[in-house]
């Protein structure tokens, strides 16, 4: 007596895993204004940012989207810096005699007040490298104020003080962070352009800085070949002390942010 066939049970569907994103904003001084415009895009197009990480002042962006959640607010705040004459420029990009951070100080503390990274409403880290070891530290505690300091000074824009320079070169290092943590969907938001970031007349009287900048945008290229989503915010026409370029920088970032949510949402499903 034959035994009948045990009918077929119905397949179970592939259980998805869960989406969680993470954003790098990336290394440029006032390039990174470009960073409100992309991140204004992607808020508009309901992308789910759970984490932000800040290189150089894309950390001043990344710290003041994190801290309340709101693109707006970031707005306003930077709107504030611009009238208040910040980071006082003077000159061309590069230049014989930086800023230090002083100036910054008192915005700073108008903008964040005590405000706690580890309180903020999206997570948020930003690397600063010692200036003595070479050592980088993830600043994802303390006050966003204090983090500021040691994650954005870089030449040519601040003369270093201190003893944390920020870690404008540490994008490979950011994408591995982030994947250790469990993030899935990771964007490396690159608004430096491919412009060079000084004139070719100039180039021989600021050689070091150049060379500085000529390592951050190889480090942003090595980066953008790992397991990464990558929006290129073409920021050439601006060079990077060009803080009064603000409107028009924004602009640039919403628009190749537009673009990069439509091919998120239809990859990821947003």
């Amino acid at each position: 007596m034959s035994v009948p066939p045990m009918p077929e049970l119905p397949s179970q569907p592939a259980r998805q895993e869960p989406k969680r994103v993470a954003v790098i904003l990336g290394p440029g001084g006032a390039k990174a204004f470009a960073h409100v415009g992309v991140l204004k895009a992607f808020q508009q197009q309901r992308i789910p940012i759970e984490k932000v990480v800040g290189l150089e002042w894309g950390a001043l962006v990344g710290g003041l989207y994190a801290n309340k959640g709101q693109i707006h607010d970031v707005e306003w705040k930077l709107y504030k810096m611009e009238q208040q004459n910040l980071p006082h420029p003077k000159g061309g990009f590069f230049r014989e005699r930086e800023e230090t951070f002083r100036p910054m100080e008192g915005f700073m503390a108008d903008v964040f007040g005590k405000d706690d990274i580890g309180r903020a409403k999206v997570e948020f880290v930003c690397p600063a490298r010692s200036v003595y070891t070479g050592v980088v530290t993830w600043q994802n505690r303390g006050a966003f104020r204090d983090a500021m300091k040691r994650c954005m000074q870089y030449p040519p824009i601040f003369k270093v003080q201190g003893s944390f320079v920020a870690g404008a070169s540490q994008a490979s290092e950011a994408i591995e962070l982030l994947a250790r943590e469990g993030y899935n969907v990771i964007i490396l938001v690159n608004a430096l352009g491919s412009g060079l970031p000084v004139g070719q007349a100039g180039l021989l009287d600021n050689l070091n800085s150049v060379i500085l900048w000529q390592e951050v945008r190889r480090a942003l290229q090595e980066a953008s070949k790992l397991n990464v989503e990558v929006v290129n915010v073409d920021t050439s026409a601006h060079p990077a002390i060009q803080f009064e370029a603000k409107k028009e920088l924004i602009q640039l970032g919403e628009a190749a942010g537009q673009k990069a949510a439509s091919g998120l949402i239809s990859k990821y499903g947003f």
